[in-house]
């Protein structure tokens, strides 16, 4: 058996390969781990489904071998779980000739291959062969689609930045243009306010005209706040505590709404090398927006977790509140887009921009009437990944 599986390895070397071997028969482990170790594999051996998946979950391995029938938790279970979790891995099941309509469950289930106890050296190899060759190729195509995938975000994102200083450059021209008859205005009422008799019609419409003004004027420091959106000043930063600071931050304004702001925290984070400002500025507008949007009673969840297939760490800003139409879903990160009454439609867009800006990325998800999900990804270094 060791040289059969030592020539198979000998083929595919451009991989180091990780084996999960699950069978609750000490023997079979103790003889089959040993056979793939001298041929070159890293082993790890459970005795029960549970564990099993647990060492997957700890080792990322590119083949599992499990046998089927197990107390805790059956080989079809483990299949079951690791399609959903980590459908990259491919699993070979271990069975018993006349479990053989098992066996063919579990080709239904996407199980790379079966082999029948007791377990015959070559039904192994060609097993472990044909398991080998299928996580390659099916590598090889998520790393093309992959790549065409990052092709594509990269023509969307550079379109999207020229877009962003064209309407930046003419953001700022009309700002400055702007600000100066706003003051003038502004000055002018107010004067005027102070040598009328507070109950006179004309006050209260001065009084309107001091407010839309003041609104103006808003408007034209968020454009002017666009146009001079400055380069990141990067350093290792830790989410959570980025977090923390800006749910602290918030927490007031989600109180006087009777909405109830949580946080669910993943431990050990890897750090991650981002402006703590600008972060922090987006996490604080996606939840000031989830409180405009959330009635009172509903909750606002921030979570965190590290995604170890592509060394991401994951954020999430979930709400209760009414959800965002399908047609305008497409459009909340465009520059002056907006359904608020008295919004600006640039939050987001700067939100979208600053994100992208630390090559990370922020998506929707939202159901009308239900609630929205924004959930923003920030790369791992792969030095910082190991920490988790």
């Amino acid at each position: 058996m060791e040289n059969q599986i030592a020539e198979n390895q000998i083929q595919q070397n451009q991989t180091e390969w990780t084996i999960v071997l699950i069978d609750d028969e000490q023997d079979i482990r103790e003889v089959v781990g040993i056979a793939l170790e001298d041929a070159g594999y890293r082993v790890f051996s459970a005795r029960d489904g549970l564990a099993g998946v647990k060492l997957v979950q700890e080792h990322m391995p590119q083949i599992v071998l499990t046998d089927i029938r197990m107390p805790v938790m059956d080989g079809l279970q483990v299949l079951e779980t690791l399609k959903r979790d980590v459908p990259e891995t491919e699993v070979i099941v271990i069975t018993a000739f006349a479990d053989m309509p098992l066996a063919i469950r579990a080709l239904q289930l996407d199980a790379s291959d079966f082999i029948t106890k007791p377990l015959d050296h070559e039904a192994l190899h060609l097993a472990l062969r044909r398991a080998m060759d299928r996580y390659t190729s099916r590598k090889q195509v998520r790393d093309y689609m992959a790549l065409l995938e990052r092709d594509i975000e990269n023509q969307a994102r550079m379109m999207q930045q020229e877009k962003l200083m064209s309407i930046g450059r003419l953001s700022a021209g009309v700002a400055h243009e702007i600000n100066n008859p706003l003051t003038t205005i502004l000055t002018s009422a107010m004067l005027i306010q102070e040598d009328l008799d507070p109950q006179d019609p004309i006050y209260a419409e001065l009084d309107t005209i001091s407010k839309e003004t003041l609104r103006c004027r808003k408007i034209v420091q968020s454009l002017l706040d666009f146009a001079r959106q400055s380069a990141p000043m990067k350093k290792d930063n830790n989410i959570n505590e980025i977090i923390i600071e800006s749910v602290y931050l918030t927490k007031k304004q989600a109180e006087f709404s009777n909405i109830k702001l949580k946080t669910i925290l993943s431990e050990n984070l890897p750090p991650v090398i981002v402006d703590k400002d600008q972060i922090q500025q987006t996490l604080i507008n996606l939840i000031l927006n989830a409180v405009e949007a959330t009635e009172s009673g509903g909750a606002i969840t921030v979570s965190t977790q590290y995604r170890h297939l592509d060394r991401m760490n994951i954020i999430k800003i979930d709400d209760t509140g009414r959800g965002i139409p399908k047609e305008h879903l497409d459009k909340i990160f465009d520059p002056f887009f907006t359904t608020r009454e008295n919004g600006t439609g640039l939050g987001l867009s700067i939100t979208h921009s600053i994100i992208e800006q630390h090559d990370g990325r922020i998506i929707v998800d939202s159901t009308p009437g239900k609630g929205t999900c924004f959930t923003i990804m920030l790369p791992v270094k792969t030095e910082q990944a190991h920490v988790c």
